[in-house]
């Protein structure tokens, strides 16, 4: 869906909500915002105009009226006149100038954010935390300071769930965080969350995805020696022990000998399996205590669910997605049809609630538009309260 399709959206959202703005018009806030910036009086007129675009391209504002009708500000234009008639220089007004618009750009795309957010809050009936980013580093106390700082607080929580995954513990303390303040937690997977963000999803009474998106195995990553990246733990111990029962066998080769007494490390290697252990464990876990709370029968046969069975299938459905084997490579995306087949796991389609599907494909294209302006990849959202994080 393009961009341009939701500015209809953003106005009929903005009758119905509370704004930071008394202009509700797109473009009469930008024609403001440019007017208290140049100190001028800026008029809509329905021409092209190179400054409303600049304004709009700062904001990610892409197509309709935008660009269709744009404020017309004389005095910027002859400053830019000005300006060539004395060979491109800029002055320290209109550097300061370009400053402020685009602080103010910035401030304009994070309102709109707030009104997306703020429709499928209405749609799920429930807050909306939204988290885009690798699980690690202090991304764990951004979500704890939003969630606390957010006011009044709703039973439910509709988790917006983007990430290339992580570390496990910061998956385990994440959820710990979110359970402190919510009874029911729902997760919304629109893209992918693949590894310890497949681990934080299975940590939800609901699981939402489409077609589109994916999970991924939980195998876990961990940091190489010299820092320079992470290593699925599974294709780890899965090499060493193919070669150590290669020795068992004695068919191992000098090189293969070589490799698994110098490059093989004990110590690692307890850590490794213990990373691994903590990922079924958690699994097996949050699905008995969250997911499967509800289920007392079963599908097919309508049988008692007992607790016993929730454990075994819990533990199933850990052993599969930590299984290397099965899914080739650690970075393969597990789509919905998957997760319900092979993993019998009840996952619901969010892609055949079309106002739902429709309001969280606009919203996750503006703020990726967003992010990528602001030169970051990652961000934690509640409303009105927008955190981008710079990884250092």
């Amino acid at each position: 869906m393009r961009f341009g399709a939701c500015q209809g959206l953003w106005e009929a959202y903005g009758r119905r909500m509370p704004k930071r703005s008394s202009i509700s018009d797109p473009n009469k806030l930008a024609a403001s915002i440019v007017g208290r910036v140049t100190r001028t009086k800026a008029t809509v007129q329905k021409r092209k105009n190179p400054a409303a675009v600049a304004l709009g391209r700062l904001g990610g504002l892409k197509g309709g009226k935008a660009r269709a009708e744009v404020p017309l500000l004389g005095n910027v234009r002859k400053s830019h006149d000005k300006q060539q008639s004395h060979g491109g220089h800029h002055n320290e007004d209109e550097i300061a100038m370009s400053g402020q618009l685009q602080h103010d750009a910035n401030t304009l795309v994070e309102d709109q954010l707030d009104r997306h957010l703020l429709k499928i809050q209405s749609l799920t009936k429930s807050d909306v935390l939204t988290i885009v980013g690798d699980l690690w580093g202090k991304i764990d106390e951004l979500i704890r300071d939003s969630v606390e700082e957010h006011r009044p607080k709703q039973k439910k929580l509709s988790v917006i769930l983007e990430t290339d995954g992580g570390y496990a513990e910061v998956a385990e303390r994440i959820a710990r965080t979110l359970r402190k303040f919510y009874r029911q937690i729902a997760f919304i997977v629109p893209n992918y969350a693949m590894s310890a963000g497949t681990i934080l999803v299975m940590s939800g009474d609901e699981i939402l995805m489409d077609y589109f998106a994916i999970l991924g195995p939980i195998d876990p990553q961990v940091r190489k020696k010299d820092g320079s990246g992470l290593i699925p733990v599974n294709g780890y111990l899965s090499r060493y022990n193919e070669l150590l029962q290669k020795g068992i066998d004695k068919t191992i080769s000098t090189v293969e000998l070589t490799i698994l007494i110098e490059k093989f490390d004990q110590g690692e290697l307890y850590r490794y399996q213990k990373e691994k252990d903590l990922s079924e464990a958690l699994l097996k876990e949050w699905l008995v205590k969250y997911k499967f709370k509800k289920w007392k029968r079963t599908k097919t046969h309508h049988r008692k669910v007992t607790r016993k069975i929730k454990i075994a299938v819990a533990a199933r459905i850990a052993e599969m997605l930590n299984d290397s084997d099965m899914w080739h490579v650690h970075s393969r995306g597990i789509p919905i049809n998957v997760v319900r087949r092979k993993l019998k796991l009840d996952v619901e389609d969010f892609g055949k609630k079309r106002p739902l599907s429709d309001e969280i494909r606009c919203y996750m294209k503006l703020l990726a538009d967003h992010l990528k302006k602001i030169r970051t990849d990652s961000a934690i959202h509640m409303y009105h309260n927008y955190s981008p994080i710079y990884w250092r």
